[in-house]
């Protein structure tokens, strides 16, 4: 079987979640190295497509650029030397193979699906795009007589994305980076397939009363628009004519989500400006979002007493407050969370992969002839761009979700700098971006 079908099955399996005879508590128990049982399935197909993948005799030759595979090595090599001064080393165990798993499975989809042509590799984007259009037009029937809706009659809360999925953050990174590159796709092509996944993912993330997928959607089609916009062979009037169909749906969605969770929603997006309050310290106790403003000051005093290296891996809850009780979790900022848990000393290499990851995908979008292959860069580019923005108010590293959609980004650069290398002009041009 082809490694691009197994990894397809990712799509399969929400498409089978949404379906799913058990509840979410099923799905919080804990396997191997405390792995919630909610991660295994995708997990699960990572691993299978790798294994399948990189057992085939290769056809070509790619290179991962130096910046990126040296930022990972940091990181891995950080979480090795961190056990000389950890606390709790089950917790270490955990979380660094943890690490060493997640960046091995994401270079291992990238090499693999880099190795299709170009014509197979954007066909498993639009494939992928409408099995999770399928799965969200499920969810969004099934919510609509969730007991919570207006029309309600089932036992499930509000705008679940599956009863399996359990957390928002996750729910939210498994569709919010596909929606720029479907809108980057809607904007190269015109197919209204592109715009259907939109509709459906801005429906379902606005409808989930997340704040982060709610600004992480809202930068994400600003920055889409303005992309596309000044990107190359960019018309005006067309760009116009598809920005105002683009937001007249996304009303729409707005309209329906409101409509079905009235003015709960109403008030969860209105407190997105209630963030300023947590970080200025002006919370008091008894007010919302006031255990926010605890956790993120407590991140921050567990880094000054450790700033260089860190709690280490895994064992940042080690160094909390034992009076903060149910308060004693993560700043829901990964910023703080890593510069806490890395130090500066393992926070520089994770810092330097994430932006390694955002300036390949940007300088390949550029290089890329082919319009839909620009398009789907410029869409991953620009999700990933986003997480900068979403990293202040969450930390989504470790849901297997993300890495994910990495791994598929990375998979279009490699097979962008493949594809212009193997001509003198792309060499130069690669020579000058990849390897700085």
């Amino acid at each position: 079987m082809s490694p691009k079908v197994l990894y397809l099955g990712w799509g399969i399996v929400l498409i089978v979640y949404a379906f799913w005879p058990f509840g979410p508590d099923d799905m919080d128990q804990r396997v191997a190295f405390n792995l919630p049982m909610e991660y295994v399935p995708l997990l699960a197909v990572l691993t299978v497509g790798a294994l399948v993948g990189l057992c085939r005799k290769q056809r070509l030759k790619v290179q991962i650029p130096k910046i990126l595979w040296r930022s990972a090595l940091g990181i891995i090599l950080y979480g090795a030397i961190s056990v000389l001064w950890i606390v709790d080393l089950e917790s270490w165990l955990h979380y660094f193979f943890m690490w060493v798993g997640y960046l091995g499975l994401t270079f291992a989809m990238a090499y693999i699906l880099s190795q299709e042509s170009r014509r197979d590799l954007l066909r498993f984007m639009d494939t992928f795009l409408f099995l999770m259009t399928g799965f969200l037009a499920i969810v969004i029937v099934h919510n609509l007589v969730s007991s919570s809706s207006r029309f309600g009659t089932e036992e499930y809360g509000l705008w679940d994305f599956s009863p399996i999925i359990r957390y928002r953050i996750s729910q939210i990174v498994a569709v919010l980076p596909f929606v720029p590159v479907a809108t980057m796709l809607f904007f190269a092509t015109r197919r209204i397939t592109y715009l259907a996944f939109v509709a459906s993912a801005s429906l379902a993330i606005l409808s989930s009363f997340s704040r982060d997928g709610a600004v992480g959607l809202a930068i994400c089609l600003g920055l889409c628009w303005v992309t596309a916009r000044w990107g190359p062979r960019a018309s005006v009037k067309g760009l116009l004519r598809a920005a105002v169909i683009f937001v007249v749906l996304v009303l729409i969605a707005g309209t329906a989500a409101y409509f079905v969770g009235g003015t709960d929603l109403v008030e969860r997006t209105a407190s997105v400006v209630s963030i300023l309050d947590v970080w200025r310290g002006d919370l008091e106790p008894g007010m919302p979002l006031w255990g926010r403003q605890v956790i993120l000051f407590e991140a921050v005093r567990i880094f000054l007493e450790r700033p260089f290296l860190g709690t280490g891996v895994g064992n940042y809850n080690e160094y909390l407050d034992p009076g903060l009780g149910d308060l004693a979790m993560s700043p829901h900022n990964l910023y703080l969370t890593y510069l806490s848990e890395f130090g500066i000393l393992g926070f520089a290499p994770l810092l330097s992969f994430l932006i390694s990851i955002a300036i390949l995908l940007w300088n390949r979008a550029r290089t890329a002839s082919d319009p839909r292959m620009r398009a789907v860069l410029q869409g991953c580019a620009v999700a990933h761009s986003t997480f900068f923005v979403m990293f202040v108010a969450t930390d989504f590293l470790v849901t297997p979700y993300v890495w994910f959609f990495w791994g598929l980004a990375l998979a279009f650069v490699f097979f962008v700098e493949r594809d212009s290398s193997s001509s003198p002009r792309g060499s130069v041009a690669l020579l000058a971006g990849a390897n700085r």
